[in-house]
């Protein structure tokens, strides 16, 4: 009998539904652009542009939206730049909206809460559904429950958007399989200092204007 004939081809092609009923949990992809000074963010600076990589990269990343079953954000993002979080610049079915929202604290007209995708707002407080809205309550919103109540809901992988905090949060818990980190040609004198992922990149690539970085996670 012969085996193992492109193991390493099925094991990516399979990489999601694999994780999913080996481990117990999503497929999680790490996301984020940075500026070649390490910000992730203009500090609020109204007076500079806020965009870090080129439109091309941008399509690319809402490609990555379309391959991954849910995308999940924190609050601070939702609250400071209040994203759609959906497929805009590709064909496809949006992903579930997640976002960590533990006080229950985000208003209502907020655009992720509207009906182009579901929504579930993980939270400590109460568990409720409400039209194309879930809550869910959780004791503790550590990267281990979140993947726990994420997997409940038979979801099979992940894109992480969020801010600094939410990406270190699973970097620092070991609990990612793989990132993108993209470096736009500009600088920002203030903002949030990108995370730390003190890995080699698997392999690193000029694509259009900007650089693309790419991680796996080899435990």
């Amino acid at each position: 009998m012969i085996t193992g004939v492109l193991k390493e081809k099925c094991d990516e092609l399979n990489k999601r539904f694999f994780t999913f009923h080996k481990k117990k949990r999503p497929f999680v992809v790490l996301k984020w652009a940075e500026t070649e000074n390490g910000k992730i963010d203009n500090g609020g600076n109204k007076n500079e542009v806020t965009w870090i990589t080129c439109p091309e990269t941008q399509v690319l990343v809402h490609q990555m939206r379309k391959e991954n079953q849910s995308i999940l954000v924190g609050k601070n993002t939702v609250r400071n730049d209040n994203p759609s979080l959906t497929l805009r610049k590709v064909l496809g079915r949006n992903p579930v909206r997640i976002v960590l929202d533990s006080k229950k604290t985000l208003d209502s007209n907020r655009t992720i809460f509207n009906n182009e995708a579901k929504t579930i707002i993980l939270n400590t407080e109460q568990s409720l559904v409400f039209k194309n809205n879930e809550w869910i309550k959780i004791d503790i919103l550590s990267p281990e429950n979140i993947l726990e109540a994420i997997y409940k809901q038979n979801i099979d992988s992940i894109l992480i958007e969020g801010g600094r905090a939410t990406l270190q949060s699973f970097i620092d818990a070991d609990l990612w399989d793989e990132a993108h980190i993209f470096i736009g040609n500009r600088k920002f004198e203030i903002g949030t200092n990108a995370p730390e992922l003190n890995h080699k990149p698997l392999f690193s690539e000029l694509f259009f204007q900007d650089k693309h970085l790419f991680f796996k996670n080899k435990k």
